[in-house]
């Protein structure tokens, strides 16, 4: 059974998003949550992913990220290294700009 992880970038996503249209549609779906959504720490963030997957098969999990979501996503798999069953990462945002800190 395939399992969803929300994964929202800046602000969480909002009650009108298409993330929570499928956090709240997909069976087995739920959001990860961020301990600060508005002043994202990277550690912070990458253990958030890795303490909500503890337990699961994860060749059996799909990562759905937005925006900072998604550079987290590549954060964490490469500091991690796990094989999971695929991810959605829509509109990456440009870490490199200035205003960014993950």
């Amino acid at each position: 059974m395939t399992h969803y992880f929300i994964i929202p970038g800046l602000g969480n996503s909002g009650p009108e998003h298409w993330q929570t249209y499928f956090e709240q549609t997909l069976p087995n779906a739920q959001r990860i949550q961020q301990k600060e959504w508005d002043a994202p720490d990277c550690q912070d963030w990458l253990q958030a992913i890795e303490t909500a997957l503890q337990g699961y098969d994860l060749t059996q999990v799909v990562l759905i990220a937005h925006s900072l979501g998604c550079a987290t996503v590549a954060h964490w798999a490469r500091r991690y290294g796990h094989t999971i069953k695929g991810a959605l990462l829509v509109a990456p945002s440009d870490i490199e700009q200035p205003v960014v800190t993950i």
